[in-house]
């Protein structure tokens, strides 16, 4: 897919372009499931910058449809296998072992669901930052430095 975008910041050999929201929104699988007030001012991607792109650049980007579909994993599945299996294994702790805190039934199945919840967004965010970016910039529409002189 390919899309337009304004890039906010170049770090290295990557830029961070934000994307016009209006065509990734209607082309996204999980349409509707994220509050649109987030993307108002469009979604921030980083993507490879082989071309040289500078801050205020135009650019054409292109990414795989299957990078979204890893980001959806990353954003929602994670976090639900890691709730999932934090409930199982608070069920199994205290059905099946007889582990009891504080005297309160159910207690350790929501403490053990929060717990693997809140591990699940370190190994999120720990994941995010290993992935490397898959969009890469096409092309440089307007370039913002030459425009002004």
């Amino acid at each position: 897919m390919r899309d337009t975008g304004v890039v906010k910041s170049v770090k290295g050999d990557f830029a961070e372009v934000i994307a016009d929201p209006g065509r990734e929104c209607t082309e996204c699988p999980i349409s509707g499931s994220c509050t649109h007030s987030t993307l108002e001012e469009g979604q921030t991607i980083f993507v490879k910058n082989e071309l040289g792109a500078e801050v205020n650049d135009l650019v054409i980007f292109e990414y795989e449809e299957r990078e979204i579909e890893k980001g959806v994993f990353l954003v929602y599945g994670i976090p639900t296998l890691f709730i999932l299996s934090g409930f199982i294994l608070g069920v199994v702790l205290e059905k099946g072992f007889g582990f009891v805190l504080f005297k309160l039934q159910n207690a350790m199945i929501i403490i053990m669901t929060v717990l693997f919840l809140v591990a699940s967004i370190f190994v999120v965010r720990w994941i995010d930052k290993k992935i490397r970016a898959g969009a890469y910039i096409v092309d440089i529409l307007i370039e913002a430095n030459k425009s002004q002189g």
